[in-house]
């Protein structure tokens, strides 16, 4: 993993040696996450977040190298039913929700294609520090009724995930400085979340599909 990481510093620091262009932005939308393990939660549901923060890039000719910083919101639901001593349902289908967020920084190397509009395929990896993790979970009180409880486990999840990233953007000159996109991109970490402190064993890793729309403003090398 260093390697592969040294490898995209190294082939960034060549490009923007010839940089011609810089640009800076900002996006928004969507992510769609789900959990891959071998033991847990086996038929989770997918979490949707919020995807979003800065974005910038770097371009030679239609080589364009790509760093952005997200705020990037990641997890899965897990449905479950719960039964008293003798097997009779107390609660069906409750929904326990497992969210994850981290600071997400894109590494991307892409190709433009176009003029005015634009098809910008690219590969990259996606290092991700988690910010936050919470889980909602049921607990008996002391009238033995049940209820949803927040709990923090922060403390527990790995702190670092880097992913496998591919993304396909479309952008659109508006004006002569400022461009419209519109990009998907789907991820695969690398590495796992879970440890030897949280569902050890379960070799738990996220994957997700993103969606978002922004504004890119480019500034011409003098």
């Amino acid at each position: 993993m260093t390697k592969i990481v040294l490898l995209v510093c190294f082939v960034g620091l060549s490009i923007t040696a010839f940089c011609q262009v810089q640009t800076i932005g900002f996006q928004s939308g969507f992510n769609i996450s789900k959990l891959s393990a071998d033991y847990y939660f086996t038929n989770s549901k997918s979490r949707v977040g919020f995807v979003g923060g800065l974005k910038y890039e770097y371009a030679h000719n239609r080589l364009i190298l790509g760093a952005d910083a997200l705020y990037n919101q990641m997890g899965f639901v897990e449905k479950t039913t719960f039964t008293d001593e003798s097997g009779n349902i107390k609660l069906e289908d409750f929904e326990s929700k497992f969210n994850y967020d981290y600071l997400s920084v894109p590494l991307k190397l892409g190709y433009s294609f176009g003029n005015k509009l634009r098809i910008v395929p690219m590969l990259g990896i996606q290092p991700s520090f988690l910010l936050r993790a919470k889980t909602t979970g049921l607990i008996n009180n002391a009238e033995q009724s049940m209820r949803s409880e927040v709990f923090d486990v922060k403390d527990h999840v790995t702190k670092f995930d880097c992913a496998g990233l591919v993304e396909l953007e479309l952008d659109f000159a508006l004006m002569p400085n400022i461009d419209v996109f519109a990009s998907c991109s789907g991820k695969y970490s690398l590495t796992k979340f879970s440890n030897s402190d949280y569902f050890p064993e379960g070799n738990m890793k996220h994957h997700a599909f993103a969606f978002s729309l922004g504004l890119k403003y480019t500034l011409k090398a003098q």
